[in-house]
């Protein structure tokens, strides 16, 4: 009897861990990934709306901007799954691609080098346009 509680005991705890180690080690990641993207594509359409003027207007304060979501997006590379980040290249998903193209338009004063910009993440990316 007693046998059967402590195999009972081992199950549970090992089904436990492993679903911690699941969700910690390849949901989590994976929806950090998801935030994030979401989270550049909803600031790049807004710029991307923007008359010529207005990005002038807004480029010092977007670049700090731009330069955050780089970082991000390159910390959570290291984090995701293998697995995953064969599935995103499959699905022609290239964020270290997005990373550079960040970077690059956190340094950028001209508008139409910003359009090019913005157009190179969303290829990167497969953001809707």
């Amino acid at each position: 009897m007693m046998e059967t509680y402590i195999i009972a005991t081992a199950i549970s705890f090992m089904a436990g861990a492993m679903s911690y180690m699941v969700g910690r080690f390849w949901i989590l990641p994976i929806f950090r990934y998801h935030r994030i993207r979401q989270q550049i594509a909803s600031d790049l359409d807004g710029y991307g709306r923007s008359d010529d003027a207005e990005i002038k207007k807004q480029m010092k304060e977007r670049a700090e901007i731009h330069r955050r979501y780089s970082v991000n997006l390159s910390n959570i590379m290291y984090e995701l799954p293998q697995w995953y980040k064969i599935a995103i290249r499959h699905r022609s998903e290239f964020p270290d691609k997005a990373v550079e193209a960040l970077m690059k338009l956190s340094n950028i004063s001209e508008p139409e080098h910003v359009r090019n910009r913005l157009k190179s993440i969303s290829e990167s990316l497969k953001l809707s346009a």
